[in-house]
């Protein structure tokens, strides 16, 4: 990114932030009140804690912030939009610690995302579970390829409709610590894979 265009994405998220700190004390008003936090943790991504209140109205806030940062930003001259993705976390359920609840609102986020632009996510028991089973399935993997033990078999994937090859799948598999590993791969999440 060229020197200009990192300025301008700093003042983007800057109007952002500012964006975000006059929209959520009218959002919270009616609902609870009390102190509201507001936090840039890195790259593009904020903070926003609220006080206690129903899931409801955790719910109508978060559709209220992704409705308050659809209209555009000017910055230097230039109209930029901005989508959003929100994570929500609610303490104690889904962690008691800044740590947990954290990490589970970033997954949340990224739960989010998979439904498209511009939606939140409450964090679920679900999510976590998946994450954690993506992570042991990344570990396992790396663990039989370090040690020389994977083997990939091709099938080809046929129309039913005309009996011509649409695609390609494949089946990974390996053995490690006694336990077999596989993992069906078609051709179509291939190049979003990660190495």
């Amino acid at each position: 990114m060229t020197p200009l265009g990192t300025r301008l994405v700093i003042i983007l998220l800057q109007e952002v932030a500012n964006r975000l700190s006059a929209l959520l004390p009218m959002l919270t008003s009616g609902v609870g009140g009390g102190d509201v936090a507001i936090a840039r943790v890195g790259g593009d991504e904020f903070v926003v804690i609220l006080p206690s209140m129903s899931r409801e109205a955790v719910s109508s806030i978060a559709r209220n912030l992704i409705e308050g940062l659809q209209s555009p930003f000017e910055v230097s001259g230039l109209r930029m939009s901005v989508g959003a993705s929100i994570g929500v976390t609610l303490f104690p359920n889904d962690g008691s610690s800044y740590d947990d609840l954290l990490i589970n609102a970033d997954l949340a986020m990224y739960a989010a995302k998979k439904r498209g632009r511009n939606t939140f996510a409450f964090f679920t028991l679900e999510i976590g579970e998946q994450a954690r089973e993506r992570v042991a399935i990344e570990s396992d993997l790396k663990e039989v390829v370090r040690a020389h033990q994977l083997a990939v078999q091709y099938q080809p994937k046929v129309s039913c409709r005309d009996g011509q090859i649409c695609g390609v799948e494949a089946l990974v598999a390996g053995t490690i610590r006694q336990k077999a590993i596989f993992r069906r791969i078609s051709s179509s999440e291939l190049p979003r894979k990660r190495g």
